[in-house]
């Protein structure tokens, strides 16, 4: 080998067979070169017998050109997309690599002088009279047979000794800078053969590398770890010429002829077999799917991977068990077999999203967030919501997540031909300061893609009081998002629900309004959920139904907003309206119907049955007079003849439900048909509860509480009194309403008419809940309905002011009794109710899969989801811990809703008035003596928030005796337990 040209010199582009296996397909690994760099070089282990001693970790980038071509449209994208990996290589196998190379070069030269020879021997008339130069059966496991190449090809491919050398020189002698030395050399010698792709996609520099044609698809993930491996389990695929042949590792390390050696790959969600680099046929597959946990060591789960002690010390083996069953693998050392486990309990144990880690619900797989499922997208997307924010991040932290940010997804969907349809609420400027035109304006210049509408036009439809108050995002008809969180800033939130500060401005995400060593975040709580399956349909239904709407209204003659179209499989019997007879299994509609109000929710029914539990239904069937006339004498006592008691009187007729006249039904019906049902609690978690407007009379305040939550809880309440059975309504709602402005400022006239409203419906005046129940139970009545808040505290920042600030409760909720749960974006007022103000929607999921559980003492049968709902509410209410959350699976039973629920409420919440004597609270109760005492803060503290949130770093408290003591904030503060307070509703 006299040609010492370096590989550097020749073209990237070239291309031959060179370098390629006898019958190895012609795929290659690598299109384009990869880079390497060298991190860091090491010392091994003194036991380590190695005659190199030299350890090089290096680290390997590969880029890959994507191509996007749509049903659509046919055009290009490029983006390059990297993969990265790290190995670890000793100075020894870098030799070998390079002897290797040498000999296939060899062998490949040798051949092209056969192959002249052939030639010369056809011009003169002697053919097929040559052996071969190198024998089939004699051709060793790494040699090369080149198809067409010429001698310029052949000598260009050749790495020359003298690039090697380098690498020896530093590993002997103990000069001072061996390490530079040798990164310098090694660095050196990896550019020689990586600088040409027909020896980057040689066998034996795949095998040094770790790659195959299953690494760089990005289907299956990032590359992890690759390499060959000896399996025994595939007793039934044809062995190659190269295990045929007694080769030093077969005879020392397996001695069995049914042991197999092939190449692993190792994904994040699964091992690959291939037979060797090249071929992307899988021989087998080892899924990974959730593992037992151990009965020892606390159920502690089970390694993935495992090494596995051999009789015979040279042999290297270990085990991977996927929860359904083990398969043994052995490598060539110790180090190898420490590698592998360490990389596949790495793949499937370290990340929390593994698939290894036990689900909800026992599921195999993990559950999947917006960003995940907004990406995956290939038809349409749908969005809708009270207030969209285009540059939200919708991973956190932002700065290392901006193909998260909502634009971003959006635009890389709409140029894959996604269609993207967004239905903004166009808010009344004076009133609201969302700004949904600049959202509008940044959405339209995405791509044309993205369709946007703002609705309703307010001078031409005459709505000005009413909103759009959905929240929706629906991905290709199959999957949607349904509750309370819109997708704009503020609404994102941890469990920590922290008061420190965050960037707030609805135009620039980097730019503070306040002052944030003043005034904290007020944190947020809300409730979301993703719904799979034919309900998206009927929910993607309903969008199409207001985007026509408002096309019609207000691009009638706009080519460019299309009128949509649902799908053929939503157009079922539930929507052809009440009158027109339906023939389903040979039954009416009026059958369907009564089999429906018939229906236990909670037996169990085939999936097939359990459809029209998920779809709108006519009234008729579900509010039927005679059941109600029944309540209403069941319910009433003998002497309380109050108008309360039997509002129909009033009105003489029953109140509709939302839209009765088109045969819908609205969330108030749903409500009113749980609350009647209830058999011993619901939890509500509300936006806004009660905050009615004023009507004529103080009688008739508000249709829609008296008949709702008046009529249907405090009568059921009353029947629970009279059968002297337990029964609980447990209300979180939000402290303050959230609106512009402290409760004494000029401009602050809507906080403190909300207040009025809510503070009437819930304790003042004879027309309230609680007063109507006291009259009636006394004392009681607590037992049996309670309203609480949520607040939370820290410091502003390192060594700031203490600060507080109630936890935005904005979640529209209701669980009822661990079986049912009903997750919209409707409020308990007349604007979310009525069915002719604010649009609203919802979802009704009742479980038909049920756990043991206890209420009440006695055993009871929760729902799944929503038993599993609730306490992981209430444990993040309460900051309990994984073990602790028995303690609150039974929420009615004195020892949880007395001694643990209402008892850490009203100690976070007497800590809270003693630091801060924040508002609300029960010593408060006029204008007057709110002004007098943020007057007294002020001036001990130079300011503070619209709440009184800001505390001083001693207060003085009053002991039992009566005594002023003085105490540190901070540690009457570390007694308060998790975020629940008790509201105040006598202020």
């Amino acid at each position: 080998m006299s040609s010492e040209k370096l590989l550097g010199g020749m073209p990237a582009a070239a291309s031959s067979h060179s370098f390629r296996q006898w019958g190895e397909p012609a795929a290659r690994i690598f299109d384009d070169l990869p880079m390497a760099t060298i991190l860091e070089v090491s010392r091994p282990d003194t036991g380590d017998i190695s005659p190199m001693l030299l350890s090089y970790t290096i680290e390997f980038q590969k880029f890959i050109i994507i191509i996007f071509v749509t049903s659509f449209y046919v055009w290009l994208l490029y983006l390059c997309s990297q993969f990265k990996w790290r190995l670890v290589k000793k100075a020894s196998q870098v030799l070998y690599l390079h002897f290797a190379l040498k000999k296939r070069a060899f062998i490949e030269e040798i051949y092209e002088k056969q192959e002249q020879v052939k030639e010369w021997l056809h011009t003169i008339g002697i053919v097929d009279q040559t052996t071969a130069v190198v024998q089939d059966d004699d051709e060793p496991d790494d040699g090369a047979v080149p198809l067409h190449n010429n001698e310029d090809t052949v000598k260009n491919r050749n790495v020359p000794s003298r690039a090697v050398l380098p690498i020896i020189r530093p590993a002997i002698g103990g000069q001072q800078s061996i390490s530079d030395r040798a990164k310098e050399a090694m660095q050196g010698y990896l550019n020689h053969f990586l600088g040409n792709l027909d020896i980057v996609n040689s066998q034996e520099v795949c095998k040094f590398l770790e790659v195959s044609r299953l690494s760089f698809l990005h289907e299956y993930g990032p590359k992890l770890k690759e390499g060959y491996v000896m399996v025994k389990h595939l007793s039934n695929i044809p062995r190659r010429n190269s295990d045929t042949n007694c080769c030093l590792f077969s005879w020392v390390f397996c001695c069995q002829h049914n042991w197999h050696k092939v190449w692993a790959v190792l994904k994040p969600g699964f091992i690959a077999l291939l037979d060797d680099p090249f071929d992307i046929k899988l021989l087998d597959i080892i899924i990974f799917n959730v593992l037992p946990h151990s009965k020892v060591n606390g159920g502690s789960p089970i390694n993935l991977a495992d090494q596995i002690k051999e009789r015979n010390p040279l042999r290297y083996t270990f085990k991977v068990s996927n929860g359904n069953q083990s398969i043994r693998i052995r490598t060539t050392s110790n180090a190898k077999v420490r590698q592998w486990v360490s990389a596949i309990n790495d793949a499937g144990l370290k990340p929390p999203e593994g698939w290894c880690h036990a689900h909800r619900f026992e599921s195999y797989a993990p559950q999947r967030g917006l960003i995940e499922d907004g990406s995956q997208a290939q038809w349409f997307i749908f969005i809708t919501g009270w207030w969209v924010c285009p540059e939200l991040y919708l991973r956190r932290p932002f700065d290392s997540n901006f193909s998260s940010r909502l634009d971003a997804l959006l635009e890389l969907k709409a140029k894959q031909g996604v269609q993207i349809y967004i239905l903004l609420y166009k808010e009344v400027s004076i009133a609201l300061k969302i700004n949904s035109s600049y959202s509008q304006r940044k959405l339209l210049n995405i791509h044309e893609n993205v369709k946007v509408l703002r609705y309703p036009d307010h001078l031409s439809t005459g709505v000005y009081l009413w909103s759009h108050h959905e929240k929706l995002v629906i991905v290709d008809y199959q999957i949607c998002f349904i509750g309370g969180l819109d997708l704009c800033f503020g609404r994102y939130d941890t469990t920590e629900h922290k008061v420190e500060s965050e960037p707030n401005s609805w135009e620039d995400t980097m730019k503070d309004e306040l002052d944030r060593g003043k005034y904290p975040r007020m944190p947020w709580h809300d409730v979301h959920c993703a719904v799979w399956g034919p309900p998206c349909r009927d929910i993607a239904r309903h969008f199409v139904q207001r985007w026509n709407h408002a096309k019609r209204n207000k691009a009638p003659n706009e080519q460019t907003i299309p009128l949509l179209m649902p799908h053929h499989h939503m157009v079922i019997p539930h929507y052809m309206g009440k009158s027109r007879e339906i023939d389903i299994e040979n039954k009416t509609a009026e059958d369907k119907r009564n089999d429906f109000a018939q229906h236990n929710s909670f037996s169990s029914l085939s999936a097939l049955q359990d459809i029209p539990l998920l779809l709108p239904q006519e009234s008729d069937g579900l509010l039927d007079s005679h059941n109600d006339s029944n309540l209403h004498s069941e319910m009433s006592l003998d002497n309380s003849k109050e108008w309360w008691q039997n509002p129909d009187q009033e009105t003489n007729q029953r109140p509709s439900s939302a839209n009765d006249d088109s045969g819908q039904v609205g969330p108030r019906t749903t409500c009113r048909c749980q609350v009647r049902n209830i058999s011993i609690k619901p939890f509500i978690r509300r936006h806004l509860f009660g905050q009615l407007e004023q009507v004529k009379q103080k009688k008739a305040f508000i249709r829609l509480i008296v008949l709702l939550l008046r009529e249907q809880n405090t009568l059921r309440i009353l029947r629970a009194h009279k059968e002297q059975k337990c029964f609980r309504v447990i209300v979180v709602i939000p402290l303050l309403p959230g609106f512009q402005g402290g409760l004494d400022d000029g401009d602050a006239a809507t906080v403190r008419a909300l207040m009025h409203w809510q503070y009437r419906t819930i304790s003042w005046k004879k027309t309230s809940i609680m007063d109507n129940l006291t009259a009636l139970l006394g004392s009681k009545a607590n037992d049996y309905i309670s309203f609480y808040g949520l607040r939370s505290h820290g410091r502003l920042f390192e060594g700031g002011p203490l600060a507080t600030s109630q936890v935005y409760v904005h979640s529209k909720l209701i669980i009822v009794d661990d079986r049912a749960a009903l997750i919209g974006s409707s409020n308990i007022n007349d604007r979310s109710l009525l069915g002719s103000r604010d649009s609203e929607i919802g979802v009704l999921i009742e479980d038909n899969e049920f756990v043991d559980s206890t209420m009440n003492g006695q055993p009871w049968k929760a729902g799944k989801f929503s038993y599993s709902l609730r306490c992981f509410l209430w444990s993040e209410h309460l900051d309990l811990h994984a073990g602790e959350v028995i303690k609150i699976s039974d929420p009615v039973s004195d020892s949880t809703y007395k001694d643990l629920w209402l008892a850490t409420a009203e100690k976070n919440s007497t800590i809270y008035q003693e630091v801060f004597s924040c508002v609300p609270n029960d010593l408060i109760h006029s204008r007057a003596a709110f002004r007098q005492c943020i007057g007294h803060w002020k001036e001990k503290l130079g300011h503070t928030t619209i709440d009184m949130g800001i505390a001083l770093e001693k207060v003085e408290i009053y002991d039992e005796d009566g005594k002023v003591k003085l105490i540190d904030s901070i540690e009457r503060l570390e007694c308060i337990k998790g975020h629940l307070a008790k509201h105040s509703i006598r202020s």
